[in-house]
């Protein structure tokens, strides 16, 4: 219960730090160029605060904090007075409407590049892109491709982090043709090419991963003591250095991360630890202590792995101003183009729309990037930022980019779509998101 309440904290904050920034950038243009705005409203339904600015508008927080919106005066929608008809949306010269409709998006593109710079600047702690599980028969088991491997270019990409291989493998999903992997073992041996065909991807896999059949993860590491300190419940408990924990309470240990994993989530306990000395098997009981976090308190036993792997394995990321700010606007239109990628993908049926994550995947990974740190969480909205930026330029009635097509249509003709027409437009788009909100709903209840 506390786990689902920390996801709904952070995905509420996470949504009105994106609704607030993406109305802005709506209400923002819409007065530099004269336009009047009635209400900017973060959230939808019954007002619970709200203030009048010195401009006139209103604004306001209200009760379902799932969205907001900018009313602007509008002939449309409400009888305008003579004196206040020049204000009106509807009366601005169509490159001003356009304008407005495309700061919300572009909003959420400059915030992604602003939190992003900040991130790289900050530093980042990012893996290595390793091979995980090989599936049987499967490409990268025909081709060789041993788990371990770290995976050092896609296509002749570079991938130097793990975030990197995915995107640029995901890039690929539904694709044919050839895949070329540079590959080489955790033993530093010479880099070698892996050419994959791709012919045989189908509708049947959700990711290129399945087509590849294999994931990304960090290769395993033993359990194995390097340096237990004095005073801790690990020297209390008996443990030397060289001691390799086997099992806790009867749990089979398989890599150090596990091991780690068990051991925090478990403070001020008694666990029951098999371990092996000069091959002998040995037991004892440790009883953890308590570490207070900002993630809260976890367990901690005093002992500690060869830090020599971490420093192959994990690389941090930290950029200069200028060097930041130049990385953070190539990942945001990397970004942008995979998502744009994706999405005609699935239109085109080269994809599954299994892809699509709905607001509890959404939640999940707010609480998950919120406890990781605040460069995570940063990472974590400029990620959801961007999609809902690329989201709200399709050209769907109801969208920004819907509106957008109009005044494009406008634009070309001369004239405004008839109302009848857009009407019709408005009802497909409320039946298209309707959709995708099905989708994406069924897709989280299939995955919690």
């Amino acid at each position: 219960m506390i786990d689902i309440l920390t996801s709904l904290f952070y995905f509420l904050i996470a949504l009105s730090i994106l609704v607030t920034i993406h109305e802005y950038g709506h209400y923002k243009v819409a007065r530099i160029f004269g336009i009047k705005v009635l209400r900017f409203s973060i959230g939808f339904g019954k007002s619970l605060y709200s203030r009048k600015m010195r401009n006139g508008t209103e604004f306001s927080i209200s009760m379902i904090p799932l969205g907001g919106y900018v009313k602007m005066l509008d002939e449309r929608e409400g009888e305008v007075s003579e004196e206040e008809k020049p204000f009106a949306f509807n009366r601005r010269p169509v490159f001003q409407r356009i304008a407005v409709v495309c700061a919300g998006p572009m909003a959420n593109f400059l915030f992604a590049i602003f939190a992003f710079w900040l991130v790289y600047m900050i530093g980042v702690k990012s893996y290595a892109a390793f091979v995980g599980n090989i599936v049987p028969n499967s490409l990268a088991s025909l081709a060789d491709i041993q788990q371990g491997q770290e995976i050092l270019s896609v296509d002749e990409q570079a991938t130097p982090t793990m975030e990197s291989a995915y995107l640029a493998l995901m890039s690929r999903t539904g694709d044919s043709g050839e895949l070329t992997l540079t590959m080489q073992n955790n033993t530093l041996e010479q880099q070698k090419k892996v050419v994959l065909n791709l012919s045989h991807s189908s509708l049947e896999y959700k990711s290129i991963f399945d087509v590849l059949g294999f994931d990304l993860d960090l290769p395993s590491i033993k359990a194995k003591a390097w340096e237990v300190l004095p005073g801790h419940p690990g020297a209390k408990a008996g443990l030397r250095s060289g001691d390799e924990i086997i099992s806790v309470n009867g749990i089979v240990i398989n890599d150090w991360l596990q091991f780690v994993s068990y051991i925090r989530e478990r403070p001020n306990s008694n666990i029951n630890v098999e371990f092996i000395r000069d091959n002998i098997v040995h037991k004892t009981i440790l009883h953890t202590e308590s570490h207070k976090t900002e993630s809260g308190d976890v367990g901690f036993i005093g002992m500690q792995v060869d830090q020599r792997w971490y420093d192959q394995f994990v690389k941090i990321e930290r950029y200069s101003p200028i060097e930041a700010l130049s990385k953070s606007i190539q990942h945001t239109w990397d970004l942008s183009v995979l998502t744009v990628k994706m999405l005609y993908k699935m239109v085109s049926g080269k994809a599954t729309w299994e892809n699509i994550s709905g607001p509890i995947s959404i939640a999940q990974g707010a609480a998950h990037s919120a406890k990781s740190g605040i460069e995570t969480y940063l990472a974590f909205l400029a990620l959801i930022s961007v999609s809902l930026g690329v989201m709200n330029l399709l050209p769907i009635p109801l969208l920004d980019g819907g509106h957008l097509l109009f005044y494009l249509v406008e634009f070309i003709t001369r004239r405004p779509i008839p109302a009848q027409l857009q009407n019709i437009g408005f009802a497909i788009g409320i039946m298209i998101l309707l959709g995708l909100t099905g989708i994406a709903l069924y897709n989280d209840f299939t995955r919690f």
